[in-house]
């Protein structure tokens, strides 16, 4: 369902014990990560100790794509280490930003080919083509920009890396190369969409769509949350669910962001969307079309209940509140 992940790290306090858990089931599932150390603009936070927590706890290669530009923890800019670029934040709340190479006349030069080079080394290990240009003696700010994102790429979806961001979520210091990271790094829908057509045999524009998620939402009842792996699902439409073999219509269409909910009027290949109005959907639930074939894609795995009871309301008044 996932095609990769953001884990977040306080720069504080490290890998901490639900992030460690999160990570752990990541690997179940074969997801490719890249990671943000968040609070790098507060008094104790500290990029080394954090690095040295996810290499020990979550056993996994770290790799620094951006750093600050110094010490402190005014966090007032980033360099990015493969574009070799500076920026810097006009303001406290990183809503204007600076942006300028870095060259060898450059005051921040020394600080970013220390970094660059640590992190050339570390590709080596990952990249045959860039371990060659760096063993034959290419200097490592002449190493080229694209070498080194398809070398932090193919160590991330290798599952031998994590890159790490750096920067402040409460500031908006660092979070634009972050989503930049997430386009460059992360595999996109489409790959994994390729993969779930191949290994269902499913024909191409043909519907099929996952529930990976059902809530009973207070004010709109029950609301399916669905990818779709092929084919357009469109508001009002009747479709089929392959695991009951039971028709149902979708009185609603959304996407859903946070307590923020849009209508639309289709939900495309490799998107994600919410549906209104089905009542028998359930997680893990494969939907088709109405005429279409049917396909069951692999659900979601439950794990086994711990214990059973039952729950009753106290009073009559309320039992439509449990309701």
């Amino acid at each position: 369902m996932c095609d990769g992940a953001v884990a977040v790290f306080d720069a504080m306090q490290g890998v901490e014990t639900q992030s460690e858990t999160v990570w752990m089931q990541a690997n179940k599932f074969n997801i490719p990560r890249i990671g943000f150390i968040n609070k790098l603009d507060r008094t104790g936070s500290d990029i080394e100790t954090t690095i040295e927590s996810v290499k020990r706890r979550l056993k996994v290669e770290p790799l620094l794509i951006n750093v600050p530009c110094d010490d402190t923890n005014q966090l007032n800019g980033l360099i990015d280490l493969p574009s070799m670029m500076h920026f810097e934040y006009k303001d406290e709340m990183g809503q204007y930003v600076d942006m300028e190479p870095i060259d060898q006349s450059h005051k921040l030069f020394d600080r970013a080919i220390h970094f660059r080079e640590k992190l050339v080394e570390q590709l080596s290990n990952f990249d045959d083509e860039l371990a060659d240009s760096y063993l034959s003696g290419t200097e490592p700010f002449q190493i080229h920009e694209e070498l080194i994102n398809h070398a932090i790429k193919k160590s991330i979806t290798g599952q031998h890396a994590v890159a790490l961001f750096c920067g402040s979520a409460l500031k908006n210091k660092g979070v634009q190369p972050l989503l930049d990271g997430v386009i460059k790094y992360l595999p996109s829908p489409s790959a994994s969409t390729s993969k779930v057509l191949a290994d269902f045999k499913i024909k191409p524009k043909e519907l099929c769509a996952l529930a990976f998620k059902v809530v009973n939402d207070k004010e709109k009842g029950l609301i399916t949350f669905f990818r779709v792996y092929s084919g357009v699902l469109q508001n009002r439409q009747k479709i089929m669910n392959a695991n009951l073999g039971q028709v149902e219509r979708v009185l609603s269409l959304m996407r859903v962001r946070a307590n923020e909910m849009q209508v639309l009027e289709e939900i495309k290949e490799g998107d994600i969307g919410a549906i209104i109005g089905c009542k028998h959907i359930r997680s893990g639930d494969t939907l088709i079309n109405e005429t279409g074939d049917a396909i069951k894609l692999s659900g979601v795995d439950m794990p086994p209940p711990v214990f059973f009871c039952s729950i009753e309301a106290d009073m009559s008044r309320d039992k439509q509140e449990l309701e």
